[in-house]
């Protein structure tokens, strides 16, 4: 009933899903602490005091591991306070050496992963992953587009120098930019229609923005990470969450 929000404002994503909390009433929920995280600040001191004890951490995976390095170190984790992060693996955790409220703070990988042990990680569910689900709807299998994800990854590694991992989002990504496409392409008719033309778009065409805007609603798909069909009202796709 009582949630402490921490959260990277640099990310337009986690800020508005802190705004969405705020403004949405849930029967008995608080929120008595929003706080941001600047330079891994954590106001642990009105925590402590809030006896808030569930805390929902919404960074990219450059903080995360420094998150969990500050909290363990102050004793912020499991079991005298519950850690849940969103849209994390346990894959982008790293070694910490950076520097906290003027202390040098250091954490190796095994003291990140034990800090990280019984958190709760929230992660969207990718159909992907399922061997029944193999079919989709863009020419390509679930097994043909992580075998060319692959080698495309490699070709760039020998290219660039680089030790670049795949992604685990390279299929929403994927799915996101096809849905785009198809929403892009769909509105061609409708544009010439009104003697308008997607190559001459830009910033405060409102008609084109409306016509692309439609199509995105209309589409329904099975693509690589899973069913793709946007909700006209929310803007956002309906699927599952994976509790780790």
């Amino acid at each position: 009933s009582s949630i402490t929000i921490l959260y990277d404002e640099s990310h337009l994503y986690y800020s508005t899903i802190v705004e969405h909390f705020q403004q949405t009433r849930i029967n008995g929920l608080t929120i008595p602490i929003a706080s941001v995280l600047y330079r891994g600040h954590i106001p642990f001191s009105q925590i402590r005091d809030s006896e808030n004890r569930i805390i929902l951490v919404l960074v990219g995976q450059n903080m995360l591991s420094q998150v969990l390095c500050i909290t363990l170190r102050n004793g912020y984790v499991y079991p005298t306070y519950q850690l849940v992060f969103m849209n994390r693996i346990l894959n982008d955790l790293r070694p910490v050496n950076a520097v906290y409220d003027r202390h040098r703070i250091t954490c190796n990988l095994h003291e990140i992963v034990e800090a990280a042990e019984k958190s709760i990680f929230l992660q969207y569910h990718d159909s992907s992953n399922s061997p029944r689900m193999k079919s989709t709807d863009i020419g390509l299998s679930r097994n043909e587009f992580r075998q060319r994800y692959r080698k495309l990854i490699r070709r760039f590694n020998r290219r660039e120098n680089v030790s670049t991992e795949p992604s685990v989002w390279a299929t929403f990504y994927f799915d996101a930019a096809w849905a785009m496409a198809l929403a892009l392409n769909n509105s061609q008719d409708e544009l010439r229609s009104l003697g308008l033309d997607l190559a001459q778009f830009k910033y405060g065409q409102n008609q084109i923005t409306d016509a692309i805007h439609k199509q995105l609603t209309r589409l329904s798909f099975q693509g690589i990470s899973g069913q793709i069909k946007f909700n006209s009202t929310t803007g956002f796709i309906s699927r599952g969450i994976d509790v780790l």
